[in-house]
């Protein structure tokens, strides 16, 4: 195999080792910064209107929603469980726990009730968030078996619900003290940490399994819009 030329530019060899991802949320710069042109990162359709992102909003609302997870009182390694569609939201979301140096746990929303409080009960998550109406009765059904109560956020507007927006909301005045911390936690994560907890159905069996022989479980012209109510 013919080997790749070494490039004797220093300085564009430096460039390339500053841009390398070795945390989750380095991508969000990098990204952020060589497509900053870039009209649309992310979109999705709220009442029939497309709703764009861009990688400027990407990066932002990321930073927004971690300064609000850290200014709700989670700690370093507490545990976040999502449940959601394919939104931009969990795109958000999922940066925002990295950076504030959290444990994201992803489950499928095609998951069953009891499947569902085992996940809860066993990774004891601090806050749940969910996308819709429906994902919000289910998770409030099993919340109430559980002795301790995560708080449930929502993406969309839901009659009775906390919506997401509410929480950025709460932290905006002491947004630039917040940031100082999120930068203290990015620079204690270790290079390619564990960003996830499994959450999946097999997964789950599987943990189920092991516990019970003793072990251990493991369409129309899109509009520029931001987040609503923030």
């Amino acid at each position: 195999m013919r080997k790749l030329p070494v490039h004797k530019n220093k300085k564009y060899m430096e460039k390339i080792e500053e841009r390398k991802a070795t945390r989750v949320f380095d991508i969000l710069d990098i990204y952020s910064n060589e497509h900053a042109d870039l009209d649309v990162a992310f979109a999705h359709k709220d009442k029939g209107e497309w709703i764009k992102y861009t990688p400027a909003d990407y990066k932002r609302y990321s930073y927004m929603c971690a300064c609000s997870l850290i200014n709700a009182g989670l700690q370093k390694g507490d545990k976040i469980i999502s449940i959601s569609q394919n939104l931009p939201h969990w795109n958000i979301l999922d940066m925002a726990i990295a950076m504030a140096g959290l444990v994201h746990v992803p489950v499928y929303p095609t998951l069953n009730n009891a499947e569902l409080e085992f996940i809860m009960r066993d990774c004891e998550a601090k806050m749940v968030f969910v996308s819709n109406a429906k994902l919000f009765t289910k998770v409030k059904q099993v919340v109430e078996n559980l002795d301790v109560k995560p708080q449930i956020f929502t993406f969309t507007d839901v009659p009775g619900a906390d919506n997401w927006t509410n929480l950025m909301i709460d932290s905006r005045s002491k947004e630039a003290e917040l940031k100082k911390l999120i930068e203290e936690r990015k620079k204690e994560e270790r290079e390619r940490r564990a960003a996830t907890a499994e959450g999946e159905g097999g997964t789950v069996q599987e943990r189920k399994r092991k516990e019970e022989r003793g072990g251990k479980g493991g369409g129309g012209e899109v509009q520029k819009k931001v987040i609503r109510g923030i």
